[in-house]
């Protein structure tokens, strides 16, 4: 079975696929999740090491003014401390059967047009998936969840979004998916592989294929496979780089007594909206020395901003940015809209001291010379995209995030 197609023919459809994805693929993959698009990329030779920044974290105390006959002050010594970031790894794999090779077999170019379509699925699912990462919390939790021993479990807050059908909203949970349900110690002590057969928005619910037992506050939904014991396997998320919470992040506790320096900004609106509140946020990163070059939210709490506009006597058009995001301007800096952006919350980001670390695009395992490889003991053939990357900060004192904003609950 696996020398049917013909090794000629293989060979060379392996190549197209290859040229097919580093194409316009690629461009769009990058271009259509904000976060890439937005930051600078680092490349970097990892070679099995860790990226590590050096920030500067205190200034010297040997700065002093004295009387006459005054002794001076103790000399002092300028600070650092060193981050340490890692590069996660990230993957696509496609499947093209022996029965879509059949009914193609006297055109190429038909099996082809297979793999393409293949090709576009699987760069539409991991445009949303690495989204959802990048936007999340850093440890692999999709939502929480409440079931008592029954196949539909109730959606709960975990402490990233004003509304607990935001994942069903955006796409983040779909039926079809394959979750684990545990806690974040131990993704899958309530199941693990459980598919997700159905969902209700209006109710926040999903049902699953087999009945589970789900505590809220204890336990959460995570993709299945995604995050161990304690570990999570997916990228570093903006709610963990500017949270709600002092937190940890590239390896630095802010919560803790003398780390201060490393907590971002934060301000909880508890309320719609406001231009006062918008530049009192703005003001906050200015303070600490920081130039914010973007703010990031939700399409609803654009349309928010754009409201409050209506009544002045001059506001700038929408801004056009790759992939289709748009961008109103406040401040002389755009507000941008992303429906993958969580709700109710709005970031005002200093991008010079962010970055996206990677080893390279996206591209196919290749290292045996073939892209499609045949799966032993099945008519069928894969082929496996791989991107190794994650999000890092130079500094987090100058990031905000403004939340508790009530103008946005379905995030429209």
């Amino acid at each position: 079975m696996a020398q049917t197609i013909g090794a000629s023919v293989a060979s060379t459809l392996s190549s197209v696929l290859k040229d097919v994805y580093t194409g316009t693929v690629v461009e769009q993959l990058n271009n259509e999740v904000l976060i890439t698009q937005r930051l600078e990329r680092d490349t970097v030779d990892f070679s099995g090491n860790q990226l590590v920044y050096s920030v500067h974290k205190e200034r010297s105390a040997g700065v002093f003014a004295r009387g006459e006959n005054v002794a001076f002050a103790q000399a002092g010594a300028q600070k650092y401390a060193k981050p340490v970031y890692d590069v996660k790894a990230l993957y696509g794999r496609i499947r093209v059967t022996g029965l879509g090779r059949v009914k193609t077999a006297k055109d190429a170019g038909s099996f082809l047009r297979v793999l393409e379509s293949e090709i576009s699925g699987i760069k539409n699912d991991l445009k949303m998936d690495l989204a959802r990462q990048l936007y999340g919390l850093g440890t692999s939790q999709i939502s929480g969840g409440s079931a008592a021993a029954s196949t539909t479990v109730t959606l709960r807050d975990i402490g990233n979004t004003t509304n607990t059908s935001e994942p069903l909203r955006k796409g983040e949970i779909y039926i079809g998916m394959r979750l684990d349900i545990g806690t974040i110690a131990n993704p899958v002590v309530q199941g693990t592989g459980i598919e997700v057969t159905g969902f209700s928005i209006a109710n926040s619910t999903i049902t699953v294929a087999s009945a589970v037992t789900v505590t809220a506050g204890t336990h959460f939904l995570f993709r299945e496979g995604n995050a161990t014991v304690s570990l999570s396997y997916e990228t570093s998320g903006l709610q963990q780089l500017v949270s709600t919470t002092a937190g940890s992040f590239g390896g630095i506790d802010a919560s803790v007594a003398g780390n201060e320096y490393w907590d971002n900004q934060r301000i909880n609106a508890a309320g719609a909206l406001s231009l006062d509140v918008l530049t009192q946020a703005f003001n906050t990163v200015m303070v600490a020395g920081g130039d914010v070059s973007a703010m990031i939210s939700s399409p609803g709490m654009q349309r928010g901003l754009f409201n409050l506009l209506q009544s002045q006597v001059r506001y700038t058009d929408p801004l056009n940015l790759k992939g289709g995001f748009k961008a109103i301007e406040y401040m002389g800096q755009p507000f941008i809209s992303d429906r993958q952006a969580p709700f109710g919350k709005v970031f005002f980001l200093d991008e010079k001291y962010l970055n996206v670390i990677d080893a390279g695009d996206w591209d196919w395992l290749n290292e045996d010379g073939n892209i499609l490889k045949w799966v032993t003991g099945f008519d069928a053939w894969e082929a496996v995209l791989a991107r190794y990357m994650n999000i890092s900060a130079k500094r987090r004192n100058t990031q905000l995030v403004l939340h508790g904003l009530t103008n946005d609950p379905n995030g429209i």
